[in-house]
């Protein structure tokens, strides 16, 4: 997948896949990628932060959409503030 096009779309992508494996571990570190080759894609940090919750580690959730906030705008940023507020409104944060 990553041999035809290496983008942050492709990377998100490609974790999703790693994910819906088990392969949980690696889809972190891919959707790590992602952000890293173009932060201000939104739904790496929604991916990431969900899987993130699902092990327990809210802090680290909580912190990964705080920095996606600031590296997004508009409808993105505004996507990733209702998500820091639901998550904090259901006592995760």
């Amino acid at each position: 997948m990553l041999a035809l096009k290496d983008d942050a779309f492709t990377r998100n992508n490609y974790a999703n896949v790693l994910r819906d494996s088990g392969k949980t571990e690696k889809a972190k570190a891919a959707y790590r990628q992602a952000i890293a080759t173009d932060g201000a894609l939104v739904t790496p940090y929604i991916n990431l932060a969900s899987l993130l919750i699902s092990d327990g580690d809210i802090d680290a959730a909580k912190t990964l959409i705080e920095q996606g906030v600031v590296a997004t705008q508009g409808d993105d940023q505004a996507r990733l503030q209702k998500f820091l507020s639901d998550l904090e409104a259901a006592g995760k944060g």
